[in-house]
């Protein structure tokens, strides 16, 4: 069962994740815009400061409210963003944010080095939960012939540079609340 501090805390970070979808930069890439938001920050904070369970079930609830439609994605939300091609990157920030939080509750990091080694993991899930998405559903669902040099431009080259950049600060930012983490966010 939830304690009535886990679910505020958990609050706290799906109304973080809902800022970071509004904190965006848009790039026009060729057939769609694609967005680089805060929203992997906070995926990896996310994960760093939560234990597994709460990290996913935050990132779970951000997903689930934007998908029954409330407006917390970087375009919008509904329904109908399931069909969207770059929906996988939305699954991705739930899979970066599990991985973030089980690798640091299994490897306990000790230096930046560390934290951003698991932040890299964290962001090789996003990538591929993105990417395949957007290969599957512009293939096979939306039947759009996208040369897999376009996706992979879209997709990875556009944004790789400032995702690590953003990776590397949410790695810095998450060792910095270590002590905050220890002593308000404790969970056992």
């Amino acid at each position: 069962m939830f304690k009535t501090r886990n679910i505020a805390i958990m609050g706290i970070f799906l109304s973080l994740m809902v800022i970071g979808a509004y904190i965006q930069i848009s790039l026009p890439t060729p057939f769609m815009v694609m967005h680089i938001t805060m929203q992997l920050f906070v995926s990896i904070i996310i994960g760093l400061c939560l234990p597994l369970k709460l990290s996913s079930m935050t990132l779970m609830t951000y997903i689930f409210a934007g998908v029954m439609g409330l407006p917390i994605f970087a375009t919008g939300g509904g329904l109908y963003y399931i069909a969207k091609p770059t929906f996988g990157f939305i699954l991705g920030f739930l899979l970066c944010g599990m991985m973030c939080s089980f690798l640091y509750h299994r490897c306990h990091p000790k230096t930046i080095k560390d934290y951003f080694m698991i932040g890299l993991a964290g962001m090789s899930l996003y990538y591929i939960s993105g990417i395949v998405y957007y290969f599957v559903m512009t293939r096979f669902i939306l039947l759009t012939n996208v040369p897999l040099e376009i996706i992979i431009f879209n997709c990875f080259i556009v944004s790789i540079v400032p995702d690590t950049l953003i990776t590397f600060f949410a790695c810095v930012s998450a060792r910095r609340l270590e002590s905050v983490r220890k002593s308000v966010i404790y969970f056992k």
